[in-house]
């Protein structure tokens, strides 16, 4: 066998599987030295921080923090941002907020301002949703009283919204028209399932969520149940009637008997239904987790009545991950860096 047979032999074993742990590898320890570059930056101490009290002894540079947060803040904006489906290199920036409260407050001021600026593109703001949502659900260190703050501002944002199409005779559902309002729906949908039982608890807890009126954003004529992702509508519905805030069955039960393909061009599967994308599912990287994982929330089962266990639409409260993990990141770890590399 000369020089060239070894070479194709080499070729033909290789497989798709092998590369992607390669990718894997290598990317693992590139966020690693990352995560380790933004401790030493930050923290005036020798070890890893790997939770936010971990190193007792070290002292927080704020000002170091301040100038690391505005550098990436930048990058975050013009490469992560725009990227669909990153896996990882978004926890960078969920590692740095943990170091304190007011990085986590700027943070998500800076993805509300995205959100809610007309002028910025349909694909921007959906994505801003989309963080927003997946930073409170996963964090740890975000208190309830901020995702508190954030319902007030989306639910206030949605209830305008509403007002602005009831007076419209052509409000039907339409994700390539209203697909940053279906963005602000799926992503209170979707922290709620996370943080109700926090939300519940907070003082006039139970008051300040019928405040919210649920009921009027799901029987509302865009429909968002209808379009908003079907695992994450499911599970807000059980929450929601468990608690006694909205009723969303018999508009689930009808979108069901009406269901008819919708022709989209933003962020949407084919049968016209807005993307499972949640930034801060589950982290993949074995050695890099040390990092985040003290600092993330996984889904909690709720305790259900014996009618809402047999209920069959209730599959997102089985799942330790959220449904956009089912569809991003078990595809390739290694997704991160071809991406990255692309819109770089």
């Amino acid at each position: 066998m000369n020089f060239l047979d070894n070479i194709d032999k080499g070729r033909a074993e290789a497989t798709p599987s092998t590369d992607i742990e390669n990718f894997s590898k290598r990317q693992d320890e590139l966020m690693y030295i990352l995560f380790m570059y933004i401790h030493d930056t930050c923290w005036e101490s020798t070890k890893p921080r790997v939770s936010p009290m971990a190193d007792q002894t070290g002292t927080l540079n704020w000002q170091a923090a301040q100038q690391l947060y505005h550098d990436l803040i930048v990058v975050f904006d013009r490469v992560i941002l725009p990227t669909h489906a990153l896996c990882h290199t978004q926890f960078l920036m969920f590692y740095l907020c943990s170091f304190k409260p007011a990085l986590c407050d700027v943070f998500i001021d800076f993805l509300w301002k995205r959100f809610q600026n007309p002028n910025t593109s349909a694909i921007i703001r959906q994505n801003s949703a989309a963080y927003v949502a997946s930073f409170l659900a996963r964090a740890t260190y975000v208190p309830a009283t901020t995702v508190k703050s954030a319902f007030d501002l989306f639910c206030g944002w949605m209830h305008r919204y509403i007002d602005s199409q009831d007076a419209s005779s052509h409000a039907y559902p339409d994700l390539s028209l209203y697909g940053t309002f279906y963005a602000a729906c799926q992503a209170v949908f979707y922290v709620f399932v996370f943080r109700c039982e926090e939300l519940v608890t907070l003082r006039k807890g139970h008051a300040w969520l019928r405040s919210l009126n649920f009921q009027r954003i799901v029987t509302c004529r865009l429909n968002p149940l209808r379009v908003c992702f079907p695992v994450v509508v499911t599970s807000f519905a059980s929450v929601t009637r468990s608690l006694q805030l909205a009723y969303c069955y018999t508009v689930i039960e009808h979108n069901n008997r009406n269901m008819i393909p919708i022709a989209t061009e933003s962020n949407a599967s084919p049968n016209g239904v807005l993307d499972s994308f949640f930034p801060f599912d589950p982290y993949m990287l074995e050695k890099s987790e040390r990092f985040i994982a003290p600092l993330y929330r996984e889904h909690q089962l709720r305790k259900t009545s014996p009618v809402e266990e047999n209920n069959d639409e209730d599959d997102f409260l089985h799942f330790s991950v959220s449904p956009g993990f089912n569809h991003s990141c078990i595809i390739s770890p290694a997704q991160d860096i071809c991406d990255m590399q692309m819109s770089i």
